[in-house]
């Protein structure tokens, strides 16, 4: 979804539901049709069962209650729509994944944990930083941040180690802002979406108040905006080292890593993660 405004994906969305209308539309006519449709359709593909009194028996059958006929093809049918369903939703939401990471990302391999999603010890990070061949990496965490005076509203925090996000991250700016930004990020300093700062009518030089999940109160100073809705990157972005000492949480969700020139460290982070670290992957 841009950024930019609710208008652009207006059209797009009443153009889906309505598919999802027609869709559903059918699925249901097609039911409902079904008892009328038994009797010819088993006089017509019933003799592929062959003309002898087994073929003529299994014909006889299924047009004798033709409602108890369309009850088994309905269950049949949403059996395989369910399928077909997971199937189109798994690799959907597998090919976003792919293609956020390939165009928000300059490194070669992303460290993640066996599930897909659960954060991972630092202690592997620092391992697999150590392997020859590794040029650099970027540990990003993602956390929640609570907004002051109601704690049931929550907005999504991304840690980033930002010495080592120019190699890695590959970030659309906003306004003149350049990766030279990563280096103003610091104990005070945060950097934030364009919606996000829009949406709280902030701009680059505001302060921006929340509390952390263990109720903290933090005030940080925005120095620069993005206009990026990559699933790497986050609404409110801090360094790992505030994430550490303020939420209590040293452990890695996902990790970049770039190989150095020429170098290909993937058998050795395999073997060091299969030998040592069985709960990552990459």
């Amino acid at each position: 979804t841009p950024r930019s405004g609710i208008s652009q994906t207006t059209r797009p969305a009443q153009t889906e539901r309505s598919q999802g209308a027609g869709a559903a539309s059918t699925f249901l006519g097609v039911a409902m049709l079904s008892p009328r449709l038994v009797p010819p359709l088993a006089r017509m593909l019933g003799w592929a069962g062959g003309p002898g009194i087994p073929g003529r028996l299994a014909r006889e059958n299924s047009v004798r209650q033709p409602g108890r006929t369309a009850v088994t093809a309905a269950a049949l049918m949403i059996g395989v729509a369910l399928v077909a369903f997971a199937s189109i939703f798994a690799g959907s939401a597998g090919k976003f994944v792919e293609d956020n990471i390939e165009e928000g990302s300059k490194a070669q391999a992303v460290l993640q944990n066996t599930d897909g999603f659960s954060p991972f010890p630092h202690a592997t990070t620092e391992a697999v930083a150590k392997v020859d061949g590794v040029g650099s990496l970027t540990a990003l965490r993602y956390i929640e941040a609570v907004e002051p005076g109601d704690e049931d509203e929550t907005t999504g925090v991304v840690g980033v180690d930002q010495r080592t996000a120019p190699q890695t991250l590959r970030i659309k700016w906003a306004g003149s802002a350049d990766d030279s930004a990563w280096a103003r990020l610091g104990p005070d300093t945060a950097i934030m979406s364009t919606e996000e700062a829009e949406d709280r009518g902030l701009e680059v030089g505001d302060t921006i108040s929340y509390r952390t999940t263990g109720g903290e109160l933090l005030r940080q100073r925005i120095v620069a905006l993005h206009d990026d809705d990559s699933i790497l990157v986050g609404d409110i972005m801090v360094t790992n080292d505030i994430v550490e000492r303020r939420w209590g949480d040293d452990s890695d969700s996902f990790v970049l890593v770039r190989y150095a020139d020429g170098a290909d460290p993937l058998p050795a982070i395999d073997r060091l993660l299969e030998q040592r670290y069985p709960a990552a992957e990459v």
